[in-house]
């Protein structure tokens, strides 16, 4: 990497395996489906710059400098071109910060098609010069089975994470506080003798991204492995293979000629733009969202029992973070930072009609967000008399809850 230009970065991009967010003394039944983070790893390989640094990188005198990138988002988050998009543009925005003055990122994926290579991430990547003020070379190689750079890179950090909740010093509920946790007490390297300087972490709640252009023609994406932007919307150039000869190091890619990579050609993505049908599908799905911000004071929710058993809960008061260890009245103790909702258990009134159900108002509980799995829409906002209310029949409620109830 000595004969990188000094306008010119390598970044090495890759999904980490999804983290399971549990903490010392969680709640038993957050055990069986708990929340999860993703994890996107990059390493960013790039000149030194005296006010950054402490030392400035020159063409006699090249220092690189090795930094990882983290964008944390929820487990709900879908993967796809969208978030990696996303990802890209935190990517173009910490080099925007520090005025590196980028002209040309090489970045190395793996094959992934739904992460990097498909028609849509390959249409994202003619749009570069647009998005993002910089071209791109994107290199694909095969899968490392785990042995990359980037792999050890997201390993760490969820190690790190997970000795904290075994220690008892962090309560890490999702991925917000993942994120928080990691910027608080990961950021500098341990050993100041290693080549990595330092670790940046950023939370990503949700894609707030949507491109209207959209690919039609099919190409054959296995057969290429390097693809470049040439400032064009809509067109790439490919090649069989990535080459880093002196010449196409230099950016003089015409007069290369080795065998290796094979001559660049030009291809056309071509885009179906429809705005009314774009419009349409960019709506957002209600199931994307996690299902506990549906929830507030009053409503009744089906709560996870274990792996294949529910339970019926009022909630009495809404998600709030505990500012100290706190025992709920079944002697479970929460320490402070989590998140919970506080709820009464429903069990049948046997005196009434099937389709009636009573709030045991004298047991409070503790809930998490986590173990919510259905908010019953279906039951009418107001309690009736005696602390009963009636729930509708629903034919979904009626499987879900079947386990617990005989009839609705």
């Amino acid at each position: 990497m000595e004969g990188l230009p000094l306008t010119e970065a390598i970044t090495v991009n890759d999904y980490s395996q999804n983290k399971n967010l549990r903490y010392q003394n969680e709640i038993q039944t957050s055990y069986f489906d708990p929340e999860q983070g993703e994890i996107h790893v990059t390493i960013v390989y790039r000149h030194a710059r005296k006010d950054i640094d402490d030392i400035e990188s020159t063409e006699e005198h090249p220092h690189i400098i090795t930094e990882q990138i983290f964008v944390i988002s929820p487990g709900y988050v879908p993967i796809n071109s969208n978030s990696v998009h996303v990802v890209r543009q935190h990517i173009a925005d910490h080099f925007q910060s520090m005025e590196y003055g980028l002209t040309l990122m090489h970045e190395v994926n793996d094959n992934c098609a739904a992460q990097y290579k498909s028609r849509h991430c390959l249409l994202d990547l003619s749009y570069a010069e647009q998005d993002f003020g910089y071209a791109v070379i994107r290199i694909y190689h095969e899968p490392g089975h785990a042995k990359g750079s980037q792999d050890a890179a997201g390993g760490c950090v969820k190690r790190f994470a997970d000795l904290a909740v075994v220690r008892g010093e962090v309560v890490i509920q999702n991925a917000e506080k993942l994120c928080t946790f990691l910027q608080d007490n990961f950021s500098e390297p341990v050993k100041k003798s290693s080549k990595l300087k330092r670790r940046k972490f950023i939370c990503k709640e949700d894609v707030q991204f949507y491109r209207l252009a959209k690919p039609i023609k099919k190409f054959k994406i296995r057969e290429i492995h390097s693809a470049r932007s040439i400032g064009i919307p809509g067109k790439l150039q490919v090649r069989t293979y990535a080459c880093y000869c002196a010449f196409c190091l230099d950016g003089q890619f015409e007069l290369c000629d080795t065998d290796v990579g094979g001559p660049w050609r030009e291809i056309s993505i071509e885009e179906d733009i429809d705005p009314q049908q774009e419009t349409e599908d960019e709506e957002t799905d209600p199931d994307s969202a996690h299902i506990s911000e549906q929830v507030s004071c009053g409503s009744i929710v089906a709560v996870a029992n274990g792996e294949h058993d529910y339970k019926l809960m009022h909630i009495t008061e809404d998600l709030h973070t505990l500012d100290s260890t706190e025992t709920d009245d079944n002697g479970l103790a929460l320490p402070a930072g989590a998140d919970v909702f506080r709820a009464c258990k429903c069990s049948v009134d046997k005196t009434l009609k099937s389709d009636t159900y009573l709030v045991v108002t004298d047991v409070s509980e503790f809930v998490e967000p986590s173990e919510i799995r259905y908010v019953c829409a279906s039951v009418k906002d107001k309690v009736l008399k005696r602390g009963t209310f009636k729930m509708i029949k629903n034919s979904e409620l009626d499987d879900i809850l079947g386990v617990f109830i005989e009839e609705l």
